[in-house]
């Protein structure tokens, strides 16, 4: 058997991970999306947001799919979720976001995939609507996103699994935020703006019975991944066919809509009518702070940007970024989550050098 290693090298030259790791240096946006299953991230859009624009996306899935079809093999239930789980891996690998699965695959975990439901009330009486609702604002206030997006809307004719996510996502949305909630999982959390997909679900599988809300934005998904020459759409279907069981990962057709549009739904750093694109009202990278020493280490990345890819110079300016960012005292946890993203990315640029 062809050792999987190999083609996960071949995939992910040392060139293309340096730029990987550039790109994420031109943003400080940290995005949560939540959905019921693997497989139902809205993957192109994911691949403009993390690969294009370098935002950090984390999605947040309730269950491991052992509830689905298998279109390669035979495993069902648990094996299935095995199956899935790390499909899931894969998929994100290839968006180069992060992700976390509620159901821990344990035997009595109640969030488990138990098969297609049409009722959100159902299945949240099954999984334990509290139960959701804690280990999703554990992830929210872990993860300190300032935006969020659930992969689906709760209308009826929708899957009951998307529609219990986003029910809860908007629940989570104030109780991250209360410092009276759980304080167990975490210092408290406010999200800056909550959007809806304003595109319809439906399709093979589903029959949304209302209209999606209005767009308030729309994401350009045309043009092309300069490292890799694919459009974001290509890279969201090479990630989608990583969920192989699912029978997943088509060539985009051409005239497939350029755009997705998004709602924004409440926002707390802004009104919540049309918007320029989602960083509109946001500290999207850390030269906009109004702090000199940390315009001097925006700086100072911005020089380390320019330098790729010439490993001499990037050594030399990852040194000096590096120093800036060691005499930085102590910062409030939205800026904190930053600089901690920011120390990851500039040791994962090291390990390359």
């Amino acid at each position: 058997m062809p050792d999987r290693r190999l083609d996960h090298a071949a995939a992910h030259p040392r060139l293309l991970r340096i730029g990987r790791v550039f790109t994420r240096l031109g943003s400080s946006v940290r995005i949560l999306i939540a959905g019921a299953h693997p497989d139902d991230e809205p993957s192109s859009l994911i691949a403009r947001w993390s690969l294009g624009d370098g935002h950090r996306v984390h999605y947040v899935c309730v269950t491991r799919g052992q509830g689905g079809q298998n279109s390669i093999g035979s495993e069902t239930g648990a094996a299935l979720g095995v199956l899935r789980a790390a499909e899931m891996a894969v998929a994100a690998d290839r968006l180069g976001m992060t992700y976390a699965l509620l159901d821990t695959g344990a035997a009595d975990d109640p969030l488990a995939d138990f098969g297609f439901s049409k009722s959100a009330d159902d299945t949240l009486r099954r999984w334990g609507a509290e139960v959701v609702l804690r280990r999703l604002v554990r992830e929210i206030r872990s993860f300190r996103p300032d935006v969020v997006l659930p992969c689906f809307l709760d209308v009826p004719g929708q899957h009951g699994h998307h529609r219990a996510m986003t029910r809860t996502l908007l629940r989570a949305w104030e109780a991250a935020a209360d410092p009276a909630f759980a304080p167990d999982l975490g210092p408290a959390w406010a999200i800056s703006k909550l959007y809806l997909p304003a595109w319809s679900g439906a399709g093979e599988s589903y029959d949304d019975a209302e209209p999606p809300p209005p767009a308030t934005t729309l994401v350009d998904l045309s043009g092309q991944d300069p490292l890799t020459g694919m459009s974001w759409e290509q890279l969201g279907e090479w990630s989608r066919a990583a969920h192989a069981s699912q029978g997943m990962g088509v060539w985009p057709p051409s005239d497939r809509p350029r755009h997705r549009p998004l709602h924004l739904l409440a926002s707390r750093v802004g009104e919540t009518g049309p918007e320029r694109g989602i960083t509109d009202h946001l500290p999207a990278s850390l030269a906009v702070c109004d702090d000199p020493a940390l315009a001097q280490l925006a700086a100072a990345v911005g020089l380390l940007r320019n330098q790729f890819p010439h490993d001499d110079r990037m050594r030399g300016a990852l040194a000096q970024v590096r120093g800036l960012l060691a005499g930085i005292g102590e910062k409030a946890p939205p800026l904190a989550a930053r600089l901690d993203a920011l120390r990851n990315d500039l040791a994962a640029l090291d390990a390359l050098l």
